[in-house]
């Protein structure tokens, strides 16, 4: 059977976060999420967290240890990041209409 990857969970743990914060950006919210992700599942299939690339283990040390989310160390250039969120960037912070159209699916 199928499965999505630590990019599906990554990307669900930041809908998660765009949606309880109204579509805001909430890069500390989300940084946790991403640690929780990386440390007891969260957002991974059956809690089970797997093929975690190395820049990605630098990001998340990084963010564990406190470092901003857009600038996780020098080292650290987790493919969330370069290659891009799979959702529409905000417009002037906020996703318009996320919360709404996803209660509507």
């Amino acid at each position: 059977p199928g499965t999505w990857s630590d990019d599906g969970a990554q990307a669900l743990a930041l809908l998660a976060s765009l949606l309880d914060h109204d579509g805001a950006l909430d890069d500390v919210d989300f940084a946790r999420r991403l640690v929780n992700w990386h440390d007891a599942g969260y957002c991974a299939v059956d809690r089970l967290v797997f093929d975690v690339g190395v820049q990605t283990s630098f990001a998340i040390e990084a963010l564990r240890a406190g470092a901003p989310l857009m600038r996780p160390g020098p080292r650290a250039r987790p493919g969330w990041l370069v290659a891009g969120a799979p959702l529409p960037g905000p417009r002037r912070g906020r996703l318009r209409g996320s919360r709404s159209a996803a209660k509507r699916r």
